[in-house]
């Protein structure tokens, strides 16, 4: 069963609409920017988002943090951090505390972007616009959802995502900033579930 979201319109196989395609400068954009960024030691990608406008959609960085430096050492996946410029430092400040990754967010294009994460394996990330960009590249995702809309709504297109969202008292709420809650609902998604499901997926990519 298909979860509503925003390409609930859209066929199944909407990310291979011939407008969407990468054109060869941007995949040599791409491919020329990846090639001074990613150690040979590498073996996989993985598109990270994990900023948002609202403050109420983001996921503790620290958390990030703990799921991307388990995937480099014990996965050997790189991470790329895409987003706007708002989400650099935060970025920089993870890249720098795990010793690994590489910062494209505010640097490219909507359309370069879509190219980049068509290098990576599968996207990890918040509620975000990054996210639906890279359902249009093809990806799979591990998303962290705020409680503060309806369940399903806004989830990733199709079929094959991991969605961690924890039900609480004050969901609904349709908050920007949540402060009196401390963000609770995001809070409670632990660091441990959200990496399994990032192995769920580097397992599923390895068995195809």
């Amino acid at each position: 069963m298909k979860e509503e979201g925003l390409f609930e319109a859209l066929p199944d196989d909407f990310h291979r609409d011939p407008t969407l395609a990468s054109t060869k400068a941007e995949l040599n954009e791409v491919h020329e920017w990846l090639s001074r960024r990613v150690p040979s030691e590498a073996i996989g990608l993985v598109g990270v988002a994990i900023g948002s406008k609202m403050q109420a959609k983001v996921w503790p960085g620290e958390n990030f943090r703990s799921v991307l430096e388990t995937l480099w050492v014990k996965h050997r996946i790189w991470p790329i951090f895409i987003g706007g410029a708002s989400d650099v430092a935060e970025s920089v400040s993870i890249k720098c505390a795990i010793g690994a990754g590489a910062v494209a967010a505010g640097e490219f294009s909507i359309r370069t972007s879509l190219a980049l994460l068509r290098q990576c394996c599968f996207y990890l990330g918040n509620d975000t616009g990054t996210m639906h960009l890279a359902v249009a590249a093809g990806l799979k995702c591990v998303a962290v959802f705020s409680a503060r809309d309806q369940p399903g709504r806004w989830y990733p297109y199709g079929e094959g995502h991991f969605v961690h969202r924890k039900a609480v008292g004050c969901e609904g709420c349709m908050l920007l900033e949540c402060v009196e809650q401390k963000k609770k609902c995001l809070t409670q998604i632990t660091s441990e579930e959200v990496y399994n499901s990032c192995v769920k997926l580097l397992e599923r990519e390895n068995n195809k």
